[in-house]
């Protein structure tokens, strides 16, 4: 058996030490590897983040010069892990897409290297489009420890949501290696652990073989600390390993014992003792070493689809996913998408400054806050209140730049008045103007002269019946019963009311008591909300607006519910000052029918429920205590309940060829739920709730010590240190938006797209009354309902745009991007991630076709 070792500390800049604190332990790490390089041929290392680079700079910054040596002697492997390790399920496809290619870009820069593996071992799950954007990026290889099923093999072919496949490996035994003896990473702190007393061991011959019998053949501890009492010894846990891993081949990144821990030559002699007294061969190795000797039986590796969510094992859990943290501190969410909305901005108008003056800022800086704020315990809540509060000065920064770029921008670019519209399709929707608002009519992509419409269809208010009325639905509120029916045609004109929408309890708040943590929920307790009074607060031309009041426990709910006479889509807003700790609080959209299925949006792609076949249920594992476990899903921006199908003869089938047969088509009719920063939604028959708020106050529950190995009573298993976090409690005023729609499915991520970005009406400072005159007013247009935008911005590398985009209902598909008369483009690319190019586009007419595969991410580089 060949054992592939290789030294790779977990790195946590903001999560339980403080950030200085962790900034030193880093860089201390780093230094620490290249002395003993300095000694030992024989010893690698691998560093998975950017971040790492900086501090590393900023302690030893005469030493940078060996460490691009010891990275062209091989001795130093970087591995894809993004500027810091991200989460790979809160962060937005486009942010994951930055975080990866920022990574490689500065390696390659730097080292002049680009690296074929990723590793971000302690993210809470993985997501499903993951395998395309890794392949997009050069990356054939992922190591992470959580979310994949004990059941499968230690290494796979990890299918994503588009077919794309990278090789996957579940380290099955976590990433602290299988023995830490002695524990020189304790002694006497994990902050400044001796470094004498390890040398002592290693240089004392008899003391040096003694130590290794123990750590090889007797208990150990920290092994058993480590996989929760699972695992006592060395060889048990090898054991193990030899049989899940293939051809013989077993793969150990080692972290020296904890999160961050220094790397120590010890390891070097362990994996010679172990050598030389059996007949296995163990070494120190970088992990490209390991996974291209995977290559040879690439093809007899199975092939598992879908995300890899789920918990691992149910006694002794070393590496399942940590569910809850979609929803602990939820204003982190917010502000991610927020930030998220804001960058795509900015960079769309930066574009525009671009192609007209040939200015672009740089934004750099502002993309290293945003890829800050994804670390994986900070946009999963996770983490101290000190390094809360580092996280979120960021956020705020970010923010405020931001909103400085785009204003200059909107005003520099536009007109004395124009609507602004991020998307690249035309669309209407009300803007506000003179403090009135108006209905607008917007072209793709760009500014717009102000073109005013009026609204159509019925609306209206009955005071006596308490009916209210828009061209879309009648909604009435009987003894607080709120019920919407949808409007259809009735016989002879007009409209009557036809099927019900909305089920029992329909816009009603759900608080339950939370006993969790920061990774896992134990609810219990669950009350409705007391409905107080319902009342229409506004009925005009554009909109009507019911007001809802009602309470549950401590907390005072002032909802708003808006129907538009232009849109169907229902909007809702809720403010509440919270001052309840200890709870989940949810809003329950209830629909009068059960779904036949769910589909929802994933970062950069979307799945349907029972389509991941890599992880195993809660229940299953854990009992029927965690059942509701497997209700809950991680959304991104939309969630789609598939109603039924309604079959329609196209219209263009039958005038081209009226003898040909005639073909029916399925049109998927359902409902769909759009959500602003509000990631957890747990589906229970024909019910939605989405998570506002859980307020919790520690970060790990603490076990029931030694016999009960670690387990506490109240979740699936000890995941994190005790740490409390008041601030996670989430007191004081709080708003929160989300929306409903009933559509097709081929129109939701449109629809989904057009609630997070309204139209913006802008007042510029040119004095050039001839609009298509002077700058660039519109970019371009797709002519295809299902591809959206990820991103529009100045190339990396070139004077040249970019623009990203999704096919977004998974179908193939041939799509036109046309360009403004305004902008003339001299070449167009396909590219990869990393914007390299695949293959030349002509442009036609000011346009270009592109073949879009399901669930394809395409990149487009386009120079004047």
């Amino acid at each position: 058996m060949k054992i592939y070792v290789v030294p790779w500390p977990h790195y946590d800049p903001w999560w339980e030490f403080e950030p200085e604190v962790a900034e030193r332990l880093g860089a201390n790490n780093i230094r620490k590897a290249l002395d003993i390089m300095g000694e030992n041929s024989e010893f690698k290392y691998a560093i998975d983040q950017v971040f790492l680079l900086d501090v590393f700079k900023k302690y030893f910054p005469k030493r940078v010069e060996e460490l691009k040596r010891r990275v062209k002697e091989g001795r130093i492997e970087l591995v894809c892990g993004g500027y810091v390790n991200p989460d790979l399920n809160l962060p937005s496809g486009e942010s994951l897409i930055r975080q990866m290619s920022f990574c490689q870009r500065v390696w390659k820069k730097e080292f002049g290297v680009k690296s074929e593996s990723a590793g971000i071992m302690d993210s809470f799950g993985q997501s499903a489009q993951l395998p395309q954007i890794f392949s997009k990026l050069g990356i054939k290889y992922h190591t992470a420890k959580r979310g994949a099923s004990r059941e499968l093999p230690a290494v796979f072919l990890w299918e994503g949501v588009d077919g794309s496949q990278i090789i996957f490996d579940r380290q099955p035994r976590g990433h602290h290696g299988i023995t830490a003896f002695p524990p020189f990473f304790r002694i006497f702190s994990r902050e400044n652990p001796s470094e004498k007393l390890e040398k002592i061991i290693r240089k004392t011959p008899g003391v040096r073989f003694l130590a290794a019998l123990i750590a090889l053949y007797l208990p150990d501890f920290t092994l058993w600390a480590t996989t929760k009492g699972k695992v006592w010894r060395f060889k048990t846990a090898l054991k193990y390993l030899s049989k899940v891993y293939p051809n013989s081949m077993v793969f150990i990144p080692h972290s020296f014992g904890a999160d961050g821990a220094m790397p120590f030559e010890w390891i070097v002699f362990l994996c010679k003792t172990y050598s030389r007294l059996s007949k296995d061969e163990m070494f120190i190795s970088s992990p490209s070493e390991f996974f291209k000797s995977l290559e040879n039986i690439r093809d007899e590796l199975p092939v598992v689809g879908g995300e890899l969510n789920g918990p691992t094992e149910k006694d002794g859990e070393p590496a399942g996913a940590l569910p809850a943290t979609c929803s602990t501190r939820i204003r982190v969410k917010q502000q991610a998408r927020q930030s998220e909305r804001l960058l795509y901005l900015v960079e769309i108008l930066e574009t525009m400054r671009y192609l007209t003056w040939g200015e672009y800022r740089d934004l750099t800086e502002l993309w290293k806050l945003k890829l800050s704020t994804d670390f994986h315990d900070g946009i999963c809540g996770s983490l101290t209140d000190d390094n809360y509060n580092v996280l979120q000065e960021k956020a705020r920064q970010l923010q405020e730049e931001c909103q400085k770029i785009i204003q200059a921008d909107l005003k520099s670019l536009s007109f004395p008045e124009s609507v602004f519209n991020p998307l690249p399709w035309s669309r209407k929707d009300l803007i506000e103007r003179n403090r009135k608002l108006e209905l607008a009519e917007a072209g793709p992509a760009g500014f717009s002269p102000i073109k005013i419409l009026k609204p159509k269809g019925i609306y209206g208010f009955n005071k006596e019946t308490e009916v209210l009325f828009s061209p879309f639905y009648k909604v009435t509120w009987e003894d607080n019963d709120l019920k919407i029916y949808e409007l259809v045609p009735k016989e002879g004109g007009g409209m009557k009311a036809g099927k019900k929408l909305t089920g029992g309890n329909f816009a009603r708040f759900r608080l339950q008591k939370e006993n969790g943590d920061a990774y896992f929920w134990d609810v219990s307790d669950s009350r409705w909300d007391r409905v107080e009074s319902i009342k229409v607060i506004e009925c005009n031309d554009f909109r009507s607006i019911l007001e809802t009041k009602s309470g549950v426990g401590g907390l005072e709910i002032l909802q708003q519910i808006i129907f538009y006479r232009h849109n169907p889509r229902i909007d809702f807003k809720v403010k509440l000052n919270n001052q309840e700790k200890d709870i989940r609080l949810q809003a329950h959209l209830a629909l009068a029918e059960k779904p036949r299925d769910i589909t929802w949006e994933i970062p950069a792609g979307f799945l349907k429920d029972g389509k991941s076949r890599g992880q195993a249920k809660w229940q299953e594992l854990f009992g029927q205590k965690f059942a509701y476990y497997d209700n809950i899903k991680c959304i991104q921006n939309w969630v789609f309940f598939h109603l039924k199908n309604v079959y329609s003869v196209p219209s263009f089938a039958a005038s081209k060829n009226p003898n040909s047969p005639i073909r029916l088509e399925k049109i998927e009719n359902g409902i769909a739920i759009f959500n602003d920063g509000l990631p957890e939604h747990e589906f229970v028959e024909n019910s939605c709730f989405i998570t506002l708020l859980r307020c919790i106050g520690r970060v790990g529950t603490e076990g029931r010590g030694i016999r009960k190995k670690f387990k506490p009573g109240n979740v699936p298993w000890r995941a994190g240190a005790p740490h409390r976090i008041p601030l996670a409690q989430e007191q004081g005023e709080h708003e929160f938006r989300y929306a409903l729609l009933p559509c097709q499915r081929e129109d939701v991520a449109r629809y989904a797209y057009e609630f997070l970005f309204p139209l913006m009406f802008c007042q510029g400072e040119s004095e050039n009354k001839k609009f298509y005159s002077g700058p660039v007013k519109e970019l371009f247009s797709v002519f295809d309902k299902n591809v959206i935008p990820l991103a529009v911005k100045k190339a990396e590398e070139e004077n040249a745009i970019v623009i990203r985009l999704l096919e977004a209902e998974k179908k193939d598909r041939n799509v036109e991007i046309k360009f403004s008369s305004g902008v003339e483009f001299r070449t167009a690319k396909l590219t990869n991630l990393m914007e390299e190019e695949i293959s030349n586009l002509v442009i036609k007419d000011n346009a270009v076709r592109i073949h879009f595969k399901p669930q394809e991410i395409v990149s487009l580089l386009l120079k004047k």
